[in-house]
């Protein structure tokens, strides 16, 4: 609308002189930056909940404002408690090396969720990234004294997504802000087997470079998990796969299978067998139903529907392991499959032991990963009291496990003896420490199948879905020969196929030894190159 007056702006409708503009009081401008600070404040808050700096790419995030983000190994975490200054100096100094060398690198991020809890999964996770290093340095060096360094080479970027992952949504974003400035390619490690976990990897399979046009199967980033195990991440009721991830650990059913395989191999004549099920927990059901589904046939009978429980919160499972006593005195199976957790595991022990049965019962209980904290438990009873946390005489114990350097001395070529002799030479040498909870070996094939696959594109700078259509030949005569095992992924699934899966004995005093190897099938897959 125009100047209806002809008066200029700042004139007084009343003078015939132009009025100065008024000067504003040095109060308003204190008003009005407080008012823009507080907004920004606001707007922050919510978009960043905390927004301290910890270090260039890590920021404080959640309740706690615990440090997560991306880093090459200039920050170690300080407020986790997983002891990371060792292992984090080493990798930013390989990482440094890799730079200064002049040659094209890409890089690997490796997904850790690190809590300020201390706990056996704080020790597996430094073993983690000590895995995963071993295997960059050792597939960074060149073939011998003579030969050029390999390309491209391989630098390590570290993503803490926080405890169980909780901050994975801050952490995917800082690591997306730097995927094209650090020459990101793949992912790896990717933590617990939790709704936060499917939710980084549907975020990261999502991922697609500005302006890339790739098919829906061959978009987002390369995911090789190293020690994901739930059944779901691969073939859920009615989500199918998750085209794009790979995994180095067994499933969950797979390990239940495995287990059901070993017993038909080793008692060809028959056993009878019960399942005591947790009813809530999404690990224990995946076991329990591939067990069902593997074990019956023939001479191997299930003497009664699972026999139930809940491990929900609040619910206090002894008194039910009681009552479930007094039927498993009855049934007197040949063989326990716990399809539950390790806590949950001493309480029944203890439980079922105590029930007098009318005639001596001996319990032989087999169940899936989780029963290293059986051990776990058994080791601190003994720390905390002067008499030892033994298992009664008529109870074994023997549990699947996703790794353990006990395969290595099986007769047939369950690994690669070159591998197996880089790795095993590398931790002792430059670690000095225990390696045998399989974390470590777990991460050092996942990392190696990546750089494998990176360099099978025949190209020193390739694009994720050329890395992506490689891992799906990764099978058969293209299997990796790693330390936990052959590696023949499943071009569908993404699972490995009829992966060795070592049997880890409790010993009476809590001890753990190395029992055997198994399989889905009871015979862990070979490559045919070798057999």
């Amino acid at each position: 609308m125009g100047n209806l007056t002809g008066l200029k702006i700042g004139e007084s409708l009343f003078r015939s002189n132009p009025l100065p503009p008024p000067r504003p009081s040095p109060w308003y401008f204190l008003l009005v930056g407080a008012t823009v600070l507080a907004l920004l404040a606001g707007f922050v808050a919510i978009v960043y909940p905390s927004v301290g700096r910890c270090s260039s790419g890590v920021y404080q995030s959640g309740p706690n404002s615990q440090c997560v983000g991306v880093t090459a190994g200039s920050y170690a975490f300080p407020d986790s408690a997983s002891d990371l200054a060792d292992i984090m100096a080493k990798i930013g100094r390989e990482n440094q090396r890799v730079v200064e060398s002049g040659v094209h690198f890409e890089s690997i991020a490796y997904v850790v969720p690190l809590s300020s809890d201390e706990s056996g999964l704080s020790v597996a996770l430094r073993h983690e990234l000590q895995g995963a290093y071993a295997a960059q340095v050792e597939k960074n060096k060149p073939a011998d004294a003579s030969s050029a360094l390999p390309q491209p080479q391989v630098r390590l970027l570290i993503v803490n997504v926080g405890p169980d992952g909780s901050e994975w949504q801050r952490a995917f974003n800082l690591l997306a802000d730097v995927i094209e400035q650090e020459h990101v390619i793949a992912v790896t490690g990717l933590g617990q087997s939790n709704d936060n976990t499917r939710a980084m990897i549907a975020a990261v399979r999502e991922y697609v470079d500005a302006g890339e046009d790739v098919d829906a199967g061959e978009a987002g980033l390369p995911l090789v998990a190293s020690r994901l195990t739930a059944d779901d991440l691969a073939d859920g009721p009615s989500e199918g796969p998750v085209e794009g991830l790979y995994r180095i650990g067994p499933t969950n059913g797979d390990q239940a299978s495995a287990m059901a395989a070993l017993l038909k191999r080793e008692t060809p004549n028959g056993l009878t067998a019960v399942v005591v099920q947790d009813t809530f927990d999404a690990y224990a059901q995946d076991l329990g139903r591939a067990f069902l589904n593997a074990y019956p046939s023939g001479p191997f009978r299930l003497l009664s529907s699972p026999l139930p429980y809940s491990s929900e919160q609040g619910s206090e499972p002894s008194g039910i392991f009681g009552l479930m006593a007094r039927n498993i005195c009855i049934l007197k199976p040949d063989v326990i499959y716990f399809a539950g957790r390790g806590a949950q595991l001493r309480t029944f022990i203890s439980t079922v032991t105590a029930e007098a049965c009318i005639q001596p019962l001996q319990l032989n209980i087999v169940t899936g990963d989780d029963g290293v904290d059986l051990a776990t438990l058994l080791e601190l009873e003994q720390e905390e009291s002067s008499a030892p946390a033994n298992l009664p005489e008529n109870v074994s114990v023997r549990y699947t496990t996703l790794a353990h350097p006990g395969i290595w001395s099986e007769p047939e070529s369950l690994t690669n003896p070159i591998e197996q002799d880089r790795f095993e030479q590398f931790t002792q040498n430059v670690f000095g420490e225990n390696l045998s909870d399989g974390a470590a070996m777990c991460a050092y094939d996942a990392v190696s199948s990546l750089i494998a696959a990176i360099r099978a594109t025949g190209t020193s700078d390739p694009a994720p879905r050329e890395v992506n259509q490689v891992l799906k030949q990764l099978n058969n005569a293209n299997s990796i020969g790693g330390v936990t095992g052959w590696i023949s992924f499943d071009p569908m699934t993404g699972i490995s196929t009829d992966k060795a899966i070592p049997v880890l004995r409790l010993q009476r005093d809590g001890s753990v030894t190395y029992d055997r190897v198994t399989s889905r099938s009871a015979s862990p897959f070979v490559s045919p190159l070798v057999r």
